[in-house]
């Protein structure tokens, strides 16, 4: 849905996985961090803001994954002048 529904629908699914307690479960396993991924790709720049807002409160436990660790760079990579939470 995310890559080949409409903008609407797209907007749709973003926010209810951004929801607070969905986004962490998603963060924190392999599929659900690729799926976030996508996310970013595809959303918004309001959209993109409000994630970067939302992951930031995750990432002191993000450090502590191997997946967390590469979407923390991932992260500072296209949006570098974003902190992803201390």
């Amino acid at each position: 849905c995310l890559t080949s529904g409409d903008q609407i629908a797209c907007s749709l699914v973003i926010a209810e996985l951004l929801e607070p307690a969905a986004l962490g479960r998603l963060l924190h396993d392999p599929y659900g961090n690729y799926v976030v991924q996508r996310m970013l790709q595809v959303a918004t720049e309001a959209e993109q803001r409000l994630m970067l807002e939302r992951v930031a409160a995750h990432g002191p436990s993000l450090r502590n994954t191997l997946y967390g660790k590469r979407f923390q760079a991932k992260l500072l990579k296209q949006f570098p002048g974003h902190r992803t939470g201390d």
